[in-house]
Parts: C-alpha cells; sequence; structure tokens
C-alpha cells in the first residue's frame, strides 16, 4: 500500500474502504505502470513504438482532454551508421515530480547503450545508466534546478545535436519549479519570491504558470525552441485540470498563447505589482514594448503526448470502488475554485439525497489558496478537509471524506491529505479545540494532528496528477 498508515486511520470499514480506493487510484498513475502501458520496444528490429491513449468517455466520467486523435510513433533505435553516414541518435530530457521513475523505467525499456545522453531534474532520483538525474526543489525553485537546466541546454552544442536526432522529453508536474532558467534579467531570488507571493496569493496554475513562462529561458515552448531543428516527442503526466499543454510544467515544448500583457494583468488582479522586485515589472513592460521575444506561439518540432491524467485514476478508484460493494458516481474531475468553494461544493454533495445505497462520489480538483501573512502548516487538502468539518460540525449528516494530494506530499511533507467523518466531528468536540483559529491562521495541519487519526502519510510517490476526494453520507 502507497498509504502508510492505512492500518492506523482505518478505525471504520468505510475509512478503510475509501483508502484502499484512493491508494488504487494512484497506483495506476504511477510512472512505470504508466510508462509500460505506453511504451514498447522491439529487440528484433531495435524500434522504440510509443502508443498514445486515445479519448474516452462514459456517462459518469468527464472526456479525457487530448489535444486530438493520435497515432503511434515508431522509432529506430539503432546504435549504427543509417543511410549517408547519418547518425540518428535518442537523446532524454525531462523535468518534474514522475520523471526520476519515468526514466529509470524507460531504462528498463529500451537498452541502456541506445541512448547516447540525457538529463531530468526531479525531487525524487532514481538509479539511471545513461540518464542523469539532478534533485532539486518544489515548489520553490533552487539552485541545483538552475545546474540541471543548464546541463540539458548544453547538451545541444556538447553533442552537435541537428534535425537527424530526437529528443524524448519526460514531463510531469512540478515540473515548472524543478527546471528554472531564469532570464538574465531576473535573479532566481526574485523568482523565487514571486513564485511564493503567487503560491499564497489565491492565482490558479494557469496564471502562475503565465508569469513563470515569461521569465524563463525554457518555458512556454522555448526548450524546443532551443533544440530546434531536433524532433522532440514529449511524454506528459498531467496535474493540470483540463490537461492544457501550455500549462503543464508551463508547457516547455508547447507553443505558448499567453503574453506579457497578461503576466501585467495577473500583478494586478493580485495586488502584486508594488509587492516584487520593480527589475520583474520593467521586463514586462519592455517585453510588451517589443523588446524581449515573446512565448514561441506555433513549433514544428514537436509532438505532445499526454500518457496520464486525473481521469485515469478516477476511472481505477470507481473500478475499485465497484468491487468494494459501492455504488461510484464521479461528478467531476476539472473543479477548478478555492479552497473555500470546494469545501463548500463538497458540503452541498454530502447533502445530496440519494435512492441508492453506498453511493460515494468522486472527483478531482486542485484549488487555489490565499495564505494570511504568518500562516501554520499545511496544505490545500488538510485546509479543504478542514474547512468542510467545520461546516459539518454544525450538520446532522453521516459522513466520510477524505482528499489527498497525488504527489504524497500536501505542501508539507508530513502529509498527503487528510480523512474525517463523525468520528472527528466528536473528537473535536470532546477536546473543546477552536477550529476556526486553526482555519484562520492555515493550520490544519496541527488541528488534524491535535485531533488524530486524520493524516494521510505516503512519503513521495512520484508521482502528481491533481488531488483526488472521495465523498460518502453513508446511505
Amino acid at each position: 500500500m502507497l498509504i502508510k498508515n492505512l492500518k492506523t486511520l482505518s478505525i471504520t470499514k468505510e475509512r478503510k474502504d475509501l483508502l484502499t480506493i484512493l491508494d488504487h487510484g494512484i497506483k495506476q498513475v504511477l510512472p512505470a505502470n504508466i510508462i509500460k502501458n505506453h511504451l514498447t520496444y522491439n529487440k528484433k528490429n531495435q524500434t522504440l513504438t510509443i502508443h498514445p491513449q486515445q479519448p474516452q468517455s462514459s456517462p459518469q466520467q468527464t472526456p479525457l482532454s487530448f489535444p486530438r486523435k493520435q497515432e503511434s510513433i515508431s522509432l529506430l533505435l539503432d546504435s549504427r551508421l543509417h543511410g549517408n553516414d547519418i547518425k540518428k541518435r535518442l537523446f532524454i530530457i525531462g523535468c518534474g515530480k514522475a520523471t526520476g521513475l519515468m526514466a529509470k523505467t524507460i531504462e528498463e525499456i529500451i537498452p541502456p547503450n541506445l541512448i547516447t545522453a540525457g538529463t531530468i531534474i526531479t525531487n525524487v532520483t532514481y538509479k539511471t545508466k545513461k540518464i542523469q538525474q539532478i534533485k532539486a526543489t518544489h515548489p520553490i525553485p533552487n539552485k541545483a534546478g538552475v545546474i540541471g537546466t543548464q546541463a540539458i541546454l548544453e547538451l545541444k552544442a556538447k553533442y552537435h545535436i541537428t534535425a537527424n536526432d530526437t529528443i524524448l522529453c519526460l514531463i510531469s508536474g512540478g515540473g515548472s519549479a524543478l527546471m528554472p532558467c531564469p532570464v538574465p534579467e531576473i535573479s532566481l531570488i526574485q523568482k523565487q519570491n514571486i513564485t511564493k507571493s503567487l503560491l499564497s496569493c489565491g492565482a490558479n496554475i494557469t496564471e502562475i504558470n503565465t508569469i513563470r513562462k515569461h521569465l524563463s529561458q525554457t518555458k512556454g515552448g522555448k526548450l524546443a525552441e532551443h533544440f530546434a531543428p531536433a524532433k522532440i516527442i514529449t511524454l506528459i503526466l498531467s496535474d493540470v485540470l483540463g490537461n492544457d499543454l501550455s500549462s503543464i510544467a508551463s508547457g516547455p515544448t508547447a507553443s505558448d498563447p499567453s503574453t506579457f500583457q497578461d503576466c501585467l494583468d495577473i500583478l494586478a488582479k493580485y495586488n502584486l505589482s508594488t509587492k516584487i522586485a520593480t527589475s520583474i515589472n520593467k521586463y514586462f513592460n519592455n517585453g510588451l514594448k517589443g523588446q524581449h521575444p515573446d512565448t514561441p506561439k506555433k513549433l514544428t518540432n514537436t509532438t505532445n503526448i499526454i500518457i496520464g491524467d486525473n481521469n485515469i485514476a478516477l476511472t481505477a478508484m470507481s473500478e475499485k470502488a465497484d468491487t468494494l460493494g459501492y455504488k461510484p458516481l464521479i461528478i467531476t474531475s476539472n473543479l477548478n475554485c478555492s479552497v473555500e468553494t470546494a469545501a463548500e461544493k463538497y458540503l452541498k454533495t454530502l447533502k445530496l439525497k440519494t435512492t441508492t445505497p453506498k453511493t460515494i462520489y468522486l472527483l478531482s480538483t486542485e484549488p487555489t489558496v490565499t495564505l494570511p501573512q504568518n500562516s501554520g502548516q499545511g496544505g490545500r487538502n488538510q485546509h479543504t478537509m478542514a474547512l468542510l468539518l467545520n461546516h459539518l460540525k454544525k450538520q446532522n449528516i453521516q459522513f466520510t471524506a477524505t482528499s489527498i494530494g497525488t504527489d504524497g506530499q500536501d505542501y508539507i511533507k508530513e502529509a498527503a491529505g487528510a480523512i474525517i467523518d463523525n468520528a472527528t466531528v466528536s473528537k473535536l468536540v470532546e477536546k473543546e479545540i477552536d477550529i476556526e483559529s486553526y482555519i484562520s491562521r492555515f493550520d490544519s495541519y496541527n488541528l488534524f494532528k491535535k485531533i488524530d487519526n486524520c493524516l494521510i502519510e505516503t512519503g513521495p510517490t512520484s508521482t502528481n496528477i491533481c488531488d483526488l476526494v472521495i465523498l460518502s453520507n453513508n446511505t
């Protein structure tokens, strides 16, 4: 089991079942499983075939979001010379929380001697033979990420990469922070500070990444632009609601529709213009005047393939719930709102009257957070469950609810999320805990530590496909 404290948290059968369902969903999007499902290698003719997953839908499920139907891609991976003495080489690059395990799995599929070289940046590294793995930090970028990004960019000159070569790029959630490469006018510290501000002001992931892309030399399609004219095939494990290619890891190999004007509008929206480095404001304004190049609006050397997302996890959770005797209903894979609105929607769902016994509601989200100064410890999953708990202490509803970050770290490494039920309400009253004071400080981690039997522990899972939620009103 990925959930390390499942036994401790399973004080009721329903708690155990819901956590088992969550665990099963995350397992289906672990990089090893995803890569093996989409890549095959034919040893006889030394051909790697990539099998894109095609869009599917069901009456209960939001359709999978892929840009278009894609055909399988076959690559000849031969270390010998071909035609006119032109060597067709394979390089592997990438960034994200899942890419360490993605790279390791690829080396188990492809003989490492057929990989010329490669570098990926991740927060959890694995031993690989030909692909260098560099450990950096998330969600705030650090110097190790800058060094790793430079190592990726230097591959082009070091190996004289040309149009005859193929680059397999691995991308997953977390890549924006893990592959920092600030434009020369902006320092790493300034980029760290604006990242902190964006994460705490309530900006959504698309807005955060719009800023990141315009302060970067690799994001927003610039990585693909750097390696042109080499052919780039990008395998993507999506953590973005709706699977917007330009937002996942800030779209290093995807064309970008956002502009410098969008950046200035976002700063104004969240009143950040006067709170950030003046050099950032100056850079955006000069970019608007055409003094800096905008992100590429069209790329001709890239093929982007989404190989995994939250819909895969939700489908697997639904199937697992069915085997445990529940009637699962996937209500959305794309809940995009604040933590406060999410909690209100969960409460409304739990109030639903159903004639079908043992109905449970499954959904995926990534709610935004606006932090106060001197906030406590916790993450959006824990905070949303705290808000929901506060609502439910005033309601006469039998319930169990749980929310988890699929990367195993709900902003802090100590917890992946939380699970609550009527017993949690009873403990809240019994211990005379002032829940609203914890909520106002955004200190959900310490709230649930005091209540006990709420915090879900997994440690890093090496995947990342948004947050998963299960709600049950025990009917």
